[in-house]
């Protein structure tokens, strides 16, 4: 079994001063009684890239093909192809960009089988749910949600979900395909049944704000999770972010390039099967006994 690399308050201090190529990568210790708030202009940067296609980062869209959705309560009006809605769920079926306005007391569940991105603009959306993910992607090349310039956009789910198999979504936010968030908005997200976001394989988040409280984990990138010029808010009973990806030897990681995070958690600020690593940012952890201090 591969060791697990775990992040409190007091080692991730000692991770920035000293610029060691991964964090906690000889140490067991998981909790920490204080608060760091730690610089990296304090250490050596360390070289860390992934492969970004040029969608990732574009957070505009093309107003004259996407399609647009206005939430009105428990109802939602739009006019194009690749999506319907039945029993307080709107279901997307195709590739293409959908742009939501309004409050919606539903879910919203991708499943696309044909090849293509799908993009999920919040423009200004809130989205509870009463029934499991507030979204779910169950199938899809990839999933952008933009959350769009100027725009406070919120999400939720209910404290127990109906489930069938382990499979099945665990998270308020819940991929099983590739999932990047971005977009110069704002995304607030209260998991009440268990972990805020989950992608079962890459999470990006690029060059957004984000804000996580979650009854078990924060946010989670199962292969990777990677995050770039972000703000980052997580206040969890769990870990506050985590990659979990045993299988690959490749996989597993959290890499933050750059951004300002703060993570208050129960159990690990940050646990990687394979590598913790930061390449630049600010960073301030409370974790263990002393995300109850």
């Amino acid at each position: 079994m591969r060791k697990i690399q775990k992040i409190s308050a007091s080692i991730m201090t000692a991770f920035l001063l000293y610029g060691c190529s991964s964090a906690a990568a000889n140490t067991s210790s998981s909790s920490s009684d204080d608060s760091a708030a730690v610089t990296a202009a304090d250490h050596s940067a360390i070289v860390t890239s992934v492969d970004l296609d040029d969608e990732d980062t574009e957070e505009s869209w093309d107003t004259s093909s996407c399609v647009n959705v206005t939430l009105n309560g428990s109802t939602a009006s739009f006019s194009g192809t690749g999506i319907s809605e039945s029993a307080s769920v709107i279901t997307i079926n195709q590739a293409g960009t959908y742009v939501f306005t309004g409050t919606y007391n539903g879910r919203i569940a991708v499943n696309c089988t044909a090849k293509g991105t799908v993009r999920i603009v919040l423009n200004g959306a809130e989205i509870n749910s009463s029934y499991n993910s507030a979204i779910e992607v169950t199938k899809a090349s990839k999933v952008i949600l933009t959350c769009a310039k100027g725009t406070a956009n919120k999400v939720s789910d209910p404290d127990s979900y109906t489930l069938i198999s382990d499979s099945e979504p665990t998270a308020c936010i819940f991929s099983k395909s590739d999932l990047v968030i971005n977009g110069s908005g704002s995304l607030n997200v209260t998991a009440n049944y268990n972990d805020g976001i989950t992608s079962k394989d890459d999470l990006y988040i690029i060059n957004t704000a984000i804000e996580v409280t979650s009854k078990d984990d924060g946010i989670i990138g199962k292969d990777d999770l990677y995050i770039l010029n972000s703000d980052i808010k997580v206040t969890a009973q769990g870990d506050g972010l985590k990659a979990s990806n045993e299988k690959d030897a490749n996989k597993g990681n959290v890499i933050i390039a750059s951004g300002t995070l703060e993570l208050t958690a129960g159990d690990d600020g940050i646990q990687a099967v394979t590598e913790a690593v930061i390449n630049d940012g600010t960073i301030s952890i409370k974790a263990g006994d002393g995300a109850n201090a």
